[in-house]
């Protein structure tokens, strides 16, 4: 009898670690090892998140921008002027002049 009851703790014991390295099996656990992290490294952040960074390359493309500009100065330029005028009342005079009045 005490045979039979090792021999079944003994197939439990098995069924939980054959249970247990299955399910690890299918869902693996991913450690992740500590990364490494030096001062220039810590420098090199700071440096990308600083807000004067964002600001440099604002400038910069501010910079281009001011170049494309200037050289289009350089352009031929072309200007064209026009006026019209519409008028709808017909003047007259109040007298009538006899060196027109033949025509």
């Amino acid at each position: 009898m005490k045979s039979s009851n090792v021999l079944k703790k003994t197939m439990n014991s098995l069924n939980y670690l054959l249970i247990f390295l299955l399910f690890h099996a299918l869902f693996p656990v991913r450690s992740s090892a500590q990364e490494i992290v030096t001062l220039s490294y810590c420098y090199e952040k700071a440096v990308e998140a600083s807000p004067l960074q964002n600001q440099k390359l604002y400038y910069e493309s501010i910079l281009e921008l001011n170049r494309k500009s200037n050289a289009s100065l350089n352009y031929p330029v072309l200007g064209l002027n026009a006026q019209a005028t519409y008028q709808s009342d017909v003047f007259s005079l109040p007298f009538d002049v006899p060196v027109l009045s033949h025509l």
